[in-house]
């Protein structure tokens, strides 16, 4: 929480990478049969699905910025590829 108010996420997947690690400790540290895991799955999976929706709007933000911009070398660079590290899978 610190670095998100602090604006100190370099990216949306250093965003996201940290919100994953925050699940992977919930699921790693906790038995589970307990609430914790349990809340750690259900917010694994529901976070998975906003990553998703986040990542897809920012391509097409990007993607409408560089069709209107009639300069190029001023349009915005593409965003950084969001790959999932090796323990998760992306929600279809």
């Amino acid at each position: 929480a610190k670095k998100l108010k602090k604006g100190r996420h370099a990216s949306a997947v250093a965003f996201q990478n940290d919100v994953r690690l925050i699940w992977d400790n919930c699921t790693t540290y906790n038995t589970p049969d307990s609430e914790f895991h349990a809340i750690g799955e259900a917010f694994r999976t529901y976070s998975e699905k906003l990553f998703t929706e986040m990542d897809r709007l920012t391509a097409n933000a990007v993607a409408e910025l560089r069709k209107n911009n009639p300069n190029p070398q001023s349009a915005p660079p593409s965003p950084p590829p969001n790959p999932l590290p090796k323990r998760h899978k992306p929600i279809a």
